[in-house]
């Protein structure tokens, strides 16, 4: 009698919550807070329950991240699915070391990721962000970007 025992490896999804408040400027804007990645391709698990009355995860217009309590070392693509339609994705001091390519970005006009420790920039990183019009990336260890 032989066995076959399989194994898999899941990365384990960090939580994090949001802090929402209405932006004069940015609109509807979502706060990250509590939130760490340290693995390509983990998942962050975004608890929203406290939404300005009558307002959901559709109407976020706005993701920024509180520098004091997050640490994405690594982009996690997952809350661009959850925050539908994002115009402002602002990620400045949020300790990201490498950039994937990003999916679900469409809705995207600005970008900023700057004072991190980015030092690639990947061919086919932004091809999915048909909308975005200002990216900011200063401020990183980048030495290398493709040419693609």
């Amino acid at each position: 009698m032989s066995f076959l025992i399989a194994a898999t490896t899941l990365q384990q999804a960090s939580a994090a919550r949001c802090n929402f408040y209405q932006d004069f400027f940015f609109g509807y804007t979502c706060e990250l807070n509590d939130a760490t990645t340290t693995e390509n391709g983990q998942e962050l698990l975004i608890n929203t329950d406290n939404h300005l009355n009558g307002l959901s995860d559709a109407d976020v217009r706005r993701f920024t991240v509180n520098p004091e309590t997050v640490s994405l070392g690594f982009f996690p693509n997952n809350f661009l699915q959850q925050f539908t339609n994002l115009r402002y994705l602002h990620l400045d001091q949020s300790g990201l070391t490498e950039l994937t390519p990003l999916e679900n970005c469409g809705t995207i006009v600005s970008m900023f990721i700057r004072y991190s420790f980015v030092e690639t920039i990947p061919a086919g990183i932004f091809d999915s962000c048909s909308s975005l019009l200002i990216l900011d990336i200063s401020d990183n260890r980048i030495h290398t970007i493709d040419d693609d």
